[in-house]
């Protein structure tokens, strides 16, 4: 299964250039030409699953900050990358994106080498992330099974107990007169 990134830029050459560039190694891509799009493509019913949200950061109706903030305030989006193309590349500007839930940036003008091995460092973390958390799924699974079997099988030991191994007792044992009579269950 090919990995999918939405490319969110007002700029339709832009969008048309990063589309080529990751279609070129095979990827996935759907296009926004702003934050307000790219959220429609995320959250309506028949949603393609998005690996990475690749963004601009200054675009009208939504920004890529807010549509970041946007993405890692809805609980099933959290943990979505969201990685910055953007020329604003100074220490002000890092700091807004990165605290609004960036992953990573890339500066424009982009080098496509560059921007191909960042998106690809960035989906084999998805990769490994979503195989883990099959892998804890499962385990999970199995853990609360063997849960259920383990008291499933007290129950039945509790029974025979208390339905066979009473009367042996009681057949074994001398009646004696301060002890009181087994109680069968």
């Amino acid at each position: 299964m090919n990995s999918t990134i939405l490319v969110v830029d007002d700029s339709g050459f832009i969008r048309t250039n990063v589309k080529k560039a990751l279609e070129t190694q095979g990827l996935n891509v759907f296009t926004a030409k702003d934050g307000v799009e790219a959220l429609d493509i995320l959250t309506r019913p028949e949603a393609p699953e998005i690996d990475i949200v690749l963004t601009d950061l200054n675009m009208p109706n939504m920004d890529g900050e807010q549509l970041c903030r946007h993405i890692k305030a809805n609980a099933k989006f959290k943990s979505l990358p969201v990685i910055f193309l953007t020329s604003q590349t100074n220490q002000q500007t890092e700091s807004l994106i990165f605290e609004a839930g960036a992953s990573d940036f890339i500066a424009k003008p982009f080098i496509k080498e560059l921007l191909v091995a960042r998106i690809s460092v960035h989906l084999q973390s998805q990769v490994s992330k979503k195989y883990l958390e099959k892998q804890i799924e499962k385990q999970t699974l199995y853990l609360k099974q063997a849960k259920e079997d383990a008291e499933a099988a007290n129950i039945t030991k509790s029974a025979f107990l208390a339905n066979y191994l009473n009367p042996f007792l009681r057949w074994m044992l001398p009646p004696h007169e301060n002890m009181a009579e087994p109680v069968l269950a």
